[in-house]
């Protein structure tokens, strides 16, 4: 058989064009693949990102919760603002024992 006849020359043009169809799917199909990947990887980055902002916030909201309760829990008259007055110093002691350790 001639490298010239019209069915070798058929033949060749149609492996030709399979074989870069075949290429032509392969990216397009790792593409695809790639930016699947990628799109779950940053979801699950913002789902962390979001669970961690709102961990922090309650924590920081925990926080702000017992200093309003200690001051909520303290005299309103400057008179009983002072150093003997042992209702202060032992609820005051604990709350801000516990606003330390918490």
């Amino acid at each position: 058989m001639k490298t010239n006849s019209i069915k070798s020359k058929v033949l060749l043009l149609i492996f030709i064009s399979i074989s870069l169809s075949f290429i032509v799917l392969g990216f397009y199909n790792a593409q695809g693949e790639y930016k699947s990947q990628y799109n779950a990887i940053k979801q699950k980055e913002l789902d962390l990102a979001f669970n961690s902002a709102k961990f922090i916030n309650s924590y920081l909201q925990s926080k702000i919760d017992i200093v309003e309760a200690v001051t909520n829990q303290m005299p309103t008259e400057e008179s009983e603002l002072n150093v003997n007055n042992q209702n202060i110093y032992y609820w005051g002691h604990y709350q801000v024992s516990l606003l330390i350790y918490i």
